[in-house]
């Protein structure tokens, strides 16, 4: 019998995706997505591009053209050849310049680093080359994740890989080390693909999260906290009591407000109401209702 957490792994949803290049050839994205590909990984570069434009995959922009046509979630990465940090800065901000054409991006972009110079390099300068990196990715307002195969993720320190959502290629087993995406074939066939293709999997729903936060070239989702409530023009006790709730918070925050002291929903308070709402992340749309009264009443006792 399943226990709780089996039957959750179960139930849970799984996305397939392959990753591609220049050496797959044309790829029919329509026919991908009918043989059930969810995502689809492009290769964009190696090496410093921005030094060396020869070294972007010259399939990059027709791949992801083709893939947004047909309605599939496409994500990109850069083959990584730098040894150190500033190398890896460097290749970063080539990597971004391709990403800005191409954005908004569906999908994780990442950081494929596997190179033999750079398996032998001590943990610390492993460490090093993928914090600034990624760090410049991230800076740019990109998800960036993380590919190798395991034995490289497993040399460099847990500290830092746990900083990000790994890419894991392992094709005998699932991998050990903790990871969002499981690479688990070179050899996989997919209807649309000339020849093998990587095959990935994950249970990570990658494009609602950077949709809802806002990257990758998308812009932030407005959250409404009411929709009903006190508004301009309203009047009464319900109305002079929900103002003392406003002062109060305001003091609290720091914010500068003047209101009359009466039962009148004015235009002093809308400002007020909307000062409260920005600086609780919420849309300023002048509502006054239920769930605002109960953040400010956090505020107050905070």
């Amino acid at each position: 019998m399943m226990n709780m957490q089996e039957r959750r792994a179960a139930t849970m949803a799984v996305y397939k995706g392959i990753d591609i290049s220049r050496w797959n050839g044309a790829v029919d994205m329509n026919k991908v997505k009918a043989a059930g590909i969810s995502f689809v990984l492009i290769q964009s570069s190696y090496g410093n591009v921005a030094a060396f434009s020869n070294q972007k995959d010259p399939r990059f922009e027709v791949n992801v053209k083709n893939a947004r046509a047909a309605g599939l979630s496409f994500g990109a990465y850069h083959y990584c050849y730098a040894t150190n940090s500033a190398a890896a800065a460097r290749e970063a901000e080539g990597f971004v310049a391709l990403l800005n054409k191409v954005r908004p991006i569906p999908y994780f972009v990442a950081l494929d680093i596997e190179e033999a110079a750079q398996a032998a390099l001590p943990a610390a300068q492993k460490s090093a080359i993928v914090e600034a990196f990624i760090n410049v990715v991230e800076k740019a307002g990109f998800f960036c994740a993380l590919y190798s195969y395991e034995g490289f993720l497993s040399s460099i320190p847990y500290k830092t890989r746990s900083k990000y959502s790994v890419w894991c290629a392992n094709t005998s087993e699932t991998p050990i080390i903790t990871h969002d995406v499981h690479q688990y074939s070179f050899k996989g066939r997919v209807n649309g693909c000339n020849g093998d293709v990587d095959m990935n999997k994950t249970s990570v729903d990658f494009t609602a999260r950077i949709k809802n936060a806002g990257l990758n070239g998308y812009s932030k989702p407005v959250r409404i906290l009411d929709t009903d409530g006190y508004k301009r023009g309203d009047k009464g006790v319900g109305v002079y009591a929900y103002k003392q709730l406003i002062k109060a918070a305001c003091t609290k925050k720091g914010i500068s407000v003047t209101l009359a002291d009466d039962g009148g929903f004015g235009g002093g308070t809308e400002n007020a109401v909307n000062s409260l709402l920005a600086t609780l992340g919420y849309k300023q749309n002048g509502i006054a209702g239920e769930k605002l009264a109960k953040q400010l009443a956090k505020i107050i006792s905070g």
